[in-house]
């Protein structure tokens, strides 16, 4: 391998926001005509941190910019770069990269944050989509692996639940602690048998017993408060959706209406050619073929 400066002396100081400290840059490697700062250094190795369990070291990160350099200077200089299929590749990965970030830009980040009033809207204009198709709980749940423990949350709860979501926070270990306990609403395959039994069986807004029910081969213990249940037909209350969903789907209904409406001005000062009868011939002919051509069944003798 070529000579390198030696790297493990070499430390970069990096800020939070992954950019070098801001001091002199300089080289650090060299392969061919190309170079390597300090500065870009620093970036490799947060990018290698992305998918590393501990931080690389910077020498590891240029050994892995010089077997790059050497392997792309070598392909270009083969002509590699220049052949039809790799230069359509080339050419597709800079127009997503491009795309990807002129939209983050004009359209993602000029998006405001959706509001609760907002997603409420999502949840009335959609509202058809939110009946049950089958019997339902919304459900808050704690979980313990033992009991003993279960049974001093269980003291800790007040009997209406008013103090539910707080005590979940601080004690459960289910999925849904960072939510309170708040599983939203749940079908009789989303639950273990036992709890669901329970939700069924108990009245809503009072807090259950510790109930036993298995995880696997390991026993675990929960307590639950079922705050709705509805049958097919019902609508789900839209707390018991999850104001985070209904946020997160309003949003993506703003994304592509601000999208749209981007990308129409785009098309207003540009030159845009679309022969729609040679592609409606084109998917004809698919279509055609498609049905053409079978499934090929073995022949048995």
């Amino acid at each position: 391998r070529s000579a390198l400066l030696p790297l493990t002396a070499l430390v970069l100081f990096l800020s939070c926001t992954g950019a070098p400290d801001g001091g002199e840059d300089y080289v650090i490697a060299r392969v061919g005509d190309a170079t390597l700062t300090r500065r870009e250094a620093g970036r490799l190795q947060i990018e290698a941190k992305q998918g590393a369990l501990g931080f690389p070291t910077v020498e590891s990160v240029v050994e892995s910019w010089v077997y790059d350099q050497l392997a792309y200077q070598e392909a270009k200089r083969q002509g590699i770069d220049k052949e039809e299929e790799m230069a359509w590749a080339l050419t597709r990965q800079a127009t997503i990269l491009l795309r990807a970030e002129l939209v983050k830009r004009e359209v993602l980040d000029r998006l405001p944050p959706v509001t609760e009033a907002q997603a409420v809207e999502y949840y009335e204009r959609h509202r058809e989509s939110f009946r049950a198709k089958e019997p339902m709980v919304w459900v808050w749940v704690i979980e313990r692996e033992d009991e003993p423990s279960a049974q001093r949350v269980l003291e800790r709860l007040k009997p209406d639940g008013s103090n539910f979501r707080a005590e979940a926070q601080l004690w459960s270990l289910g999925v849904a602690q960072p939510k309170g306990g708040d599983r939203g609403y749940l079908g009789q395959s989303r639950l273990k048998p036992e709890l669901w039994a329970v939700c069924q069986a108990i009245p809503l807004e009072r807090v259950s017993g510790v109930l036993p029910f298995k995880l696997g081969t390991a026993n675990r213990y929960a307590i639950v408060f079922v705050k709705d249940r509805i049958e097919p037909g019902e609508y789900m209350k839209p707390e018991g959706v999850g104001f985070d969903m209904l946020k997160e789907r309003a949003a993506a209904d703003l994304y592509r209406e601000a999208l749209k409406s981007y990308m129409d001005g785009l098309r207003e000062r540009t030159t845009v050619y679309v022969d729609s009868n040679a592609i409606a011939q084109l998917d004809a002919e698919a279509a055609r073929i498609k049905a053409e051509i079978k499934e090929p069944v073995p022949i048995l003798e």
